[in-house]
């Protein structure tokens, strides 16, 4: 009985120091398996998380190209007042695994563990912006429906002018 006591001791101490030398490890640092769009972002410190994010903004701010027919139309994301918070986007990856309820703290360092913790990244966007945006792309590269009509034309002769497709986006 005495062995059983001391093996639970020992577990219960190895347990409580394994615990501590985790959180010593990842005090300034993210915790492991946490990713943001399919990017790794595990174990990183502050100035490394900046330089990633960086990069994300790079790809997220740089202009989209739709195709509507055969015609491109380059969007800027500023024309679409599309906006990264890397700031907020940072502060949610470092709480991660921090929350104040324990149970969703080892919730979320368990599933980080064991098969990733993927956090969303936050993306505001301006609808007035946004609207106007799609409302000139429209408005652009739509073009009215005309039927067939007969034409009289100089020497009494009849002239079919041929109708035109027409194409709008709802």
């Amino acid at each position: 009985q005495n062995f059983l006591v001391t093996a639970l001791e020992v577990v219960i101490v190895l347990l409580l120091l394994t615990f501590s030398f985790y959180h010593l490890a990842y005090a300034n640092k993210t915790l492991p398996g946490l990713y943001i769009s399919g990017t790794n972002f595990s174990g990183l410190t502050e100035s490394e998380v900046d330089r990633k994010l960086d990069a994300m903004e790079e790809v997220v701010m740089t202009p989209w190209v739709l195709v509507i027919g055969e015609t491109p139309y380059k969007i800027s994301s500023d024309s679409l007042g599309l906006t990264f918070e890397k700031v907020l986007t940072k502060s949610r990856l470092f709480s991660a695994g921090r929350s104040t309820n324990i149970i969703e703290s080892f919730s979320d360092k368990f599933y980080a563990l064991t098969t990733g913790l993927y956090i969303e990244p936050i993306y505001t966007i301006d609808e007035d912006a946004l609207k106007s945006s799609v409302d000139d792309i429209v408005l652009e590269s739509s073009k009215d429906y005309k039927n067939a009509k007969y034409l009289l034309v100089e020497g009494g002769q009849l002239m079919i002018e041929p109708h035109e497709q027409g194409f709008s986006i709802d």
